[in-house]
């Protein structure tokens, strides 16, 4: 007897299928795809007690301000009242986002770096740049609650009369900025050790540093009569807003960068990201200079120089100290590269950091260069420019050969990159105390005082017509060096060899 065929169930919707409006799609699709490190993170924060307690007395103070200033208005002078709880509000939130924040994501990160928990990240495929960028949204997400629960009191302020909307808005912009820059920062520092000593260590500078930083803008913010009308007041109408908007956004994308290089497995290629920022800093410099054009090149582009060398002088550190083996991850990271992404330049080992950091060197000569021709006479000012060409010649002549003496004398003792940063910053801190005691010695105008490392390069570049001879020096002495580590470059060839995980030698 023939059975009726069977009729294939009707299909039952999955319950990870979101359901309801547009809205709710467009959330549950976000919420899928989003960095679970801000998700996990900002979870955790806004559950804490320390978030709970701090954003309660935010707004306790908030109201309380608020409430004293405003039954006292009839009394105060006209616009004093709305500067006064303008100041105090700033105050209370420039605290929380400024203090609290970069230390509770610098506690965040730390705590990812524990030897355990680090392990267990490892394991779930997160790459270091999700990692570092996650916890900064988080805190991001984090800082803007504070801002929230402030608006309401800043509007009350506003119509107090007395404060100029452009004051607010520059204020709305500076403070939450600000700490999202410490924060940055903050998980910098978190990722730079493993150490229980080392992460102790820098939680303390993290905390002294966010609280001297808020605590010397407090007379600001309690005077926000004459900030706002004097200091606040240029910035606003000048191009102070633009730069510090640009600034904001080179020091974040720095810190997130050097953070999630440090991050990187050990015998992965950590060079390429550093150096391709160090370029980024200075020709961030450059095309703003020329965008702005008119009297401001010359100016913009000495500006620029001068971020770059400090930029590449940073990247000397890393990049010059660097082993000039390279491992097989790393070999196999640079076969992978394209032409022209330049390999030659941006590719792991020391002998391509001597060309990266050389080339650099070259891009900031050959802009001043034009910078010094473009204004002719040279009617600014000339202390920035010779300044920065002190720095590069400095950098050059103490990177070669500090990194010439730790390797040849030092080799078997400090044969890690680490261990020659470390040299060479011990070196440079000697020569900068040894500097300061010969200059208070022999005086300014002593030429001994004037090749010295940090006050040299102050005197030479405020005197640079009676200190000629020393500068001509310098120069030379500093292509010799730059000549040597091209030399390096060249010569030196990449060898395989095997990493661990904590960077040492199989």
């Amino acid at each position: 007897m023939a059975t009726a065929p069977e009729t294939a169930p009707a299909p039952v919707a999955s319950p990870l299928t979101p359901k309801g409006g547009l809205l709710t799609r467009v959330a549950a699709w976000t919420s899928e795809r989003s960095n679970p490190i801000v998700v996990r993170y900002a979870r955790q924060q806004l559950r804490s007690r320390g978030f709970i307690i701090l954003f309660s007395t935010v707004l306790g103070f908030a109201t309380l301000f608020s409430v004293t200033v405003g039954a006292n208005a009839d009394n105060q002078g006209e616009g004093t009242a709305a500067m006064t709880l303008f100041g105090l509000l700033t105050a209370i939130w420039a605290f929380a986002v400024w203090v609290f924040e970069p230390i509770a994501a610098f506690r965040a990160t730390a705590t990812e770096r524990e030897e355990k928990t680090w392990d267990l990240v490892r394991l779930t495929g997160l790459s270091p740049g999700r990692l570092v960028r996650g916890m900064f949204l988080a805190s991001v997400i984090q800082g803007l609650l504070y801002g929230a629960a402030i608006a309401p009191f800043l509007v009350m302020a506003y119509l107090l009369r007395g404060i100029a909307l452009s004051q607010i808005l520059f204020v709305l912009f500076l403070i939450p900025v600000a700490g999202w820059c410490a924060s940055a920062g903050a998980i910098f520092l978190g990722t730079v050790s493993a150490a229980k000593g080392v992460r102790n260590a820098l939680g303390v500078l993290v905390a002294i540093v966010a609280g001297f930083i808020w605590f010397s803008t407090l007379t600001i913010w309690l005077n926000f009569d004459f900030a706002g009308r004097f200091f606040l007041a240029g910035l606003i109408e000048g191009p102070g807003f633009v730069f510090l908007a640009d600034f904001a956004v080179i020091w974040i994308g720095a810190m997130l960068v050097l953070g999630a290089t440090i991050l990187r497995h050990p015998a992965s290629n950590r060079s390429t990201a550093p150096r391709l920022y160090a370029w980024v800093v200075f020709l961030n410099g450059v095309i703003w200079s020329l965008a702005i054009g008119g009297d401001f090149v010359t100016e913009g582009l000495v500006v620029a120089s001068f971020f770059g060398a400090i930029a590449a002088f940073l990247l000397g550190i890393f990049a010059i100290t660097e082993d000039f083996t390279i491992t097989p991850r790393q070999g196999r990271e640079l076969a992978k590269m394209r032409w022209w992404q330049l390999p030659i330049i941006f590719g792991p080992g020391a002998a391509r950091g001597r060309l990266a950091y050389l080339s650099l060197i070259a891009a900031i000569a050959a802009t001043l260069t034009f910078a010094y021709f473009n204004e002719g006479t040279l009617r600014m000012s000339s202390e920035p420019l010779v300044f920065t060409v002190l720095i590069c010649a400095h950098g050059t002549i103490l990177l070669t050969l500090s990194d010439s003496v730790v390797r040849l004398w030092f080799a078997r003792r400090m044969g890690t990159p680490a261990m020659r940063r470390v040299f060479f910053i011990s070196v440079f801190a000697s020569l900068g105390f040894i500097g300061s005691v010969i200059t208070s010695l022999a005086g300014e105008r002593s030429v001994l005082s004037a090749i010295t490392t940090i006050p040299g390069m102050w005197l030479v570049a405020d005197r640079p017509a009676r200190f000629e001879g020393v500068l001509a020096a310098l120069l030379a002495v500093a292509a010799v060096c730059a000549l040597a580590l091209l030399i390096q470059a060249l010569r030196r060839t990449s060898v395989l060899q095997r990493t661990n995980d904590d960077g040492g030698s199989l």
